[in-house]
């Protein structure tokens, strides 16, 4: 895997999806259906994308909106349980029975109406809930693949953006090294 280079497997930024921090939820929505449906069409793959690369006003790439982002923002109550709680609690324990029946049951967790959560679709911004990459989450694009996995083991990450230089030009994402890894396994022999 050493002579495999993140380039070979990353997606270009120009078939990614990609919203303005200024759209809103419903806009983002709208850009990550489409842009699954093209790459699908286009890629034959059968693993569309799971996020929004959300740029500014000079097309710079300055977060990333995924697909639990969104759910996340529509239930604004998911803030003040993360902002009020452990990650390490969150994590032990919110899927456990009896404590994640509480929480529903304390927040009214999605309680609302379909439409009162079609209105914040519109009402939310991009901006007020995507996640800003840290810098263990950009891989260079001629960087090993060795290299690309151990930022995705270590930061435990879905996807990587890629860099030439200081533009981000791709992203890596880890079904698609995945599948890469998985297609070799399935072409070695018995031992």
């Amino acid at each position: 895997m050493r002579e495999i280079l993140v380039r070979q497997l990353m997606v270009p930024l120009g078939e990614y999806a990609t919203v303005n921090e200024k759209a809103t939820l419903y806009e983002a929505v709208i850009a990550l259906l489409d842009a699954q449906e093209r790459y699908r069409k286009q890629s034959g793959s059968k693993y569309p994308h799971r996020a929004v690369l959300v740029i500014d006003d000079q097309n710079k790439v300055v977060g990333k909106l995924s697909q639990l982002d969104i759910l996340m923002a529509l239930e604004p109550k998911y803030r003040e349980i993360i902002s009020k709680t452990s990650w390490a609690f969150l994590e032990a324990s919110a899927l456990s029975g009896d404590i994640m029946k509480k929480i529903m049951e304390d927040m009214l967790l999605f309680g609302e109406p379909l439409d009162d959560i079609c209105k914040r679709s519109f009402q939310t911004k991009v901006r007020d809930c995507m996640y800003s990459p840290k810098s263990g989450e950009y891989v260079e694009e001629d960087e090993t693949l060795a290299h690309a996995l151990y930022k995705f083991i270590a930061g435990k990450h879905q996807s990587l953006l890629v860099l030439k230089g200081e533009e981000i030009t791709g992203i890596l994402r880890l079904t698609d090294v995945f599948e890469f890894i998985a297609q070799g396994i399935l072409k070695c022999k018995e031992c």
